[in-house]
């Protein structure tokens, strides 16, 4: 899903965690990568969890909407949105061509790339319409560039759902820590995308293992950590430490690479049981008309 760029450090560590209003906890969001027609047990299982505590799903037809609206999902999304759940669509903002993703058309020009991402948006919305619940923007940049120019992109996409889209949720995933100036380009970040042993700073590959993102966001929502390859033993340890780190909302998983998405975890009632639950939050930028 996401993009590990290099890392770097901002502002001072996050020593402190925001305190939450009473009736708000971690919730669960799914990566919900699952093909209505080859899954619908799986669907049918998150459809029927607890609102409150598994708040938002994650639709991926194809790496984003396609070009035309698919009946198998359009049904899952809005049974899914009938549970009270959102449904973000998937949109890939390809690094914004910062590291020589191409889009569809062939450019790494990062205004091309924010023409499609754009287009794939109003796509998702044609097909699906007031059923679906906002945008999940994955494979993230991760640095603020000169006058936080690569931050102000993501903000911008942002305000474009905001704008088109009252009440949306958005979700931007660099699957790794980001500088405080992404803190408003979206209501929640992906701030870990990996595996169990990077989780716990067990990885050989040292790049790949946890990073603090050294800074408190106003939020306490706005953290979210995915973590995969998390045997059944290990789901009560791995909850307990997203939540020191301050994630608010979490996801793990058993299932490994190459995709650890196109099912729901064997322990999922036990996930359920080890976070809290909530409302979720959106927050109502500035916006310009």
């Amino acid at each position: 899903m996401g993009f590990r760029h290099g890392r770097r450090r901002s502002d001072a560590p996050a020593s402190a965690k925001v305190a939450r209003a009473a009736g708000s906890g971690q919730k669960i969001a799914v990566p919900s990568y699952l093909d209505p027609g080859a899954n619908p047990q799986d669907w049918n299982a998150l459809i029927d969890a607890q609102t409150s505590k598994v708040a938002v799903a994650i639709a991926n037809v194809l790496n984003g909407p396609t070009y035309q609206r698919d009946q198998q999902w359009a049904d899952v999304i809005h049974r899914v949105r009938a549970s009270g759940k959102r449904v973000l669509g998937y949109v890939d903002t390809g690094c914004l061509g910062r590291t020589g993703v191409l889009t569809r058309l062939g450019s790494a020009a990062a205004a091309d790339w924010i023409a499609q991402i754009e287009q794939d948006v109003n796509l998702w919305y044609r097909f699906y319409g007031d059923d679906l619940g906002g945008i999940f923007y994955d494979q993230g940049f991760n640095e603020c560039g000169t006058d936080n120019i690569f931050a102000n992109c993501y903000s911008m996409l942002n305000q474009y759902v905001k704008r088109h889209h009252g009440g949306s949720m958005t979700v931007l995933n660099p699957g790794t820590p980001v500088p405080r100036c992404y803190e408003n380009t979206a209501d929640v970040l992906v701030t870990y995308e990996g595996d169990v042993r990077g989780y716990f700073g067990v990885n050989p590959a040292s790049e790949l293992n946890f990073e603090d993102s050294r800074w408190v966001p106003s939020d306490p929502d706005k953290f979210w950590h995915i973590v995969y390859d998390v045997s059944a033993d290990q789901v009560a340890d791995v909850i307990a430490e997203s939540q020191t780190r301050g994630a608010g909302y979490v996801y793990v998983t058993d299932s490994g690479l190459p995709n650890p998405y196109d099912s729901i975890p064997t322990y999922w009632r036990d996930l359920q049981a080890n976070v809290a639950g909530g409302a979720i939050t959106t927050m109502t930028p500035s916006i310009s008309s």
